[in-house]
């Protein structure tokens, strides 16, 4: 019989007994280098940095604690994308110290934790909406519909 790896939980620690998100589920994960974030239904955006060890919340000033995707800048290091639930997407350039509101793609109607998506892909911000796909004309100002209908997930292409 073989042994099994034993996994070790290294955070982010249970808050107040809230957990992670719903049911400690993760709704969100983008590594940029070696700093990790995650985002979940409730406890906001987390950055954990491979030289600390140690598990932050870097989302506390924002209006709501629910995120339903995020997104790194592969281009940029310390680019942050976060879309809330029931709010829209913030910007952070600087690993999550501050954000700035961006919009949405779908003013007005509020961000489904269930149908969005983030990635960045040549440096173009993508969003899945329940409309379509959209990207950013201009950042923080008006989006565009790039592909209109049903999308679950967005995927980085390897070669772009």
């Amino acid at each position: 019989m073989s042994q099994v790896d034993v996994w070790t939980p290294i955070g982010p620690e249970e808050v107040s007994g809230i957990g992670v998100g719903a049911g400690g589920v993760l709704g969100s994960i983008a590594i940029d280098g070696q700093t990790i974030y995650v985002g979940s239904g409730s406890c906001g955006v987390w950055r954990r940095y491979a030289s600390s060890g140690s598990w932050n919340p870097v989302s506390d000033q924002l209006p709501t604690l629910g995120v339903a995707a995020l997104a790194v800048d592969p281009a940029r290091s310390g680019r942050v994308f976060a879309a809330l639930i029931g709010n829209g997407i913030y910007l952070s350039d600087d690993s999550g110290a501050s954000w700035q509101f961006q919009g949405s793609p779908a003013m007005g109607q509020p961000v489904d934790p269930y149908r969005t998506d983030l990635l960045v892909q040549n440096k173009v911000l993508h969003m899945i909406t329940a409309q379509g796909i959209f990207r950013p004309e201009i950042l923080g100002v008006t989006w565009a519909l790039t592909k209109k209908g049903v999308a679950t997930s967005l995927v980085r292409h390897p070669k772009a």
